[in-house]
């Protein structure tokens, strides 16, 4: 059976090695179809090429990587990319950043055209950015379905934060120090007032809401003392359960 050939765009300010980069992985079966060295221009190539992956250095002109995928995640594109973020050899600081914006992979650079073919050959479609609108209208169905009131302040903050949550592990243990103050920054709310209504949201949840939902997603959080899953516990599971879809 004939392998389909990946579609790739590579975004670095270094020209010769976008140079070097087309070449290399052209030669080693790679549909290389676009080259630039800003983040405006990639983001108008991801649009109009429709790549599997895009190849992006963290420190692009104009636009850095970040906030590619930022726009990226935002926009209302159908079809979204992998994104494998070149960084930095030894920056294990960024590698973390990187993975918590989205990014399928981190790649050291200097790399070889042969590392960047490997990258390619890694990617599947489970591997495509979700944006942001598609996660957004999943979160609120399972909200609606166990029951959680839309116009409870509560619930707005429990989408932001399954958002951030979503995107790494690591925040299921950084509720206090990550989730909750960016839920905040986001919404102009202080953090102890999001973790105060997001409890709130979740007991009158618990209070009305259809059990059999409820448990289908919760059941084993649930204790008879409490009697619900508790703020983490639900943002985690939530979390855990769009991950799940998307494999």
């Amino acid at each position: 059976m004939k392998q389909t050939r990946h579609r790739v765009v590579v975004a670095d300010t270094d020209k010769i090695f976008l140079s070097i980069a087309y070449v290399e992985l052209t030669r080693m079966g790679v549909d290389v179809v676009g080259l630039c060295d800003n983040g405006p221009d990639a983001f108008s190539m991801i649009r109009d090429m429709e790549p599997d992956l895009a190849l992006v250095n963290i420190f692009l002109r104009e636009q850095d990587g970040f906030r590619l995928m930022e726009r990226l995640r935002s926009s209302r594109l159908e079809s979204l990319p992998a994104v494998a973020m070149m960084v930095p050899l030894k920056r294990e600081d960024l590698v973390e950043q990187v993975r918590q914006a989205g990014a399928f992979a981190a790649v050291d650079i200097p790399t070889l055209p042969i590392d960047l073919k490997e990258t390619v050959d890694r990617v599947k479609p489970i591997h495509r950015m979700v944006p942001d609108h598609a996660r957004t209208e999943r979160i609120r169905e399972i909200l609606d379905r166990t029951s959680l009131d839309r116009k409870l302040k509560g619930y707005e903050y429990l989408i932001t934060a399954i958002n951030i949550a979503s995107r790494s592990h690591s925040f299921y243990r950084a509720m206090t120090t990550v989730v909750y103050p960016e839920t905040a920054r986001l919404h102009g709310a202080t953090a102890t007032g999001v973790e105060r209504c997001i409890r709130h949201a979740l007991d009158s949840a618990w209070m009305r809401g259809d059990v059999d939902e409820q448990y289908a997603y919760f059941g084993n959080t649930i204790d008879e003392n409490r009697g619900k899953p508790t703020n983490s516990e639900f943002i985690a599971r939530v979390s855990d359960a769009l991950r799940w879809e998307a494999e």
